[in-house]
């Protein structure tokens, strides 16, 4: 059951708690919410590098279901770019390869209908970031649309 209350949502098979499930018995510390996640994404990490069996299936698991989904998206939309943030960009070493199989064996187009898989850079605060781009957009296309208060030419300090 997906957290949104169905059934057999891709998130069931993709998302974090779909992995850390696949990955790892209910007590070991990747599961532990009081750790910081980018820790416990270390240590799956760690696990996968020394050869841990269990940890590269759940993260070939993880990568070929992330592919059968893309591949879905990719026959749809014709996107450019399959761009992975969040835990996927992380542990992307681990998936893109399981998740290009898929993607070659469910595309319709050749070379991936020219969509490549890109990691995403900007790690957990991506969505910040890009509400805060949004925001500004504006902004930083007119700067005049800030308004100048004072008959000095100076805005007032924050908080005056």
């Amino acid at each position: 059951m997906c957290g949104c209350g169905r059934h057999g949502c891709w998130e069931t098979v993709v998302g974090l708690s779909a992995l850390l499930r696949a990955a790892a018995d209910p007590g070991d510390p990747v599961h532990d919410h009081g750790r910081d996640l980018e820790t416990r994404l270390a240590e799956l990490a760690a696990r996968a590098d020394a050869g841990d069996r269990r940890t590269l299936d759940a993260l070939t698991q993880v990568g070929t279901a992330l592919g059968t989904g893309a591949a879905v998206l990719i026959n749809v939309f014709n996107p450019q770019v399959v761009l992975l943030g969040g835990y996927f960009a992380v542990l992307g070493r681990f998936l893109t390869e399981p998740m290009a199989a898929e993607l070659r064996a469910r595309v319709f187009g050749p070379d991936l209908a020219g969509a490549r898989i890109v990691l995403s850079t900007l790690g957990f605060t991506a969505a910040v970031l890009g509400g805060a781009h949004v925001a500004l957009e504006a902004v930083f296309d007119d700067p005049t649309l800030v308004p100048v208060a004072g008959d000095d030419g100076v805005s007032p300090a924050i908080g005056s």
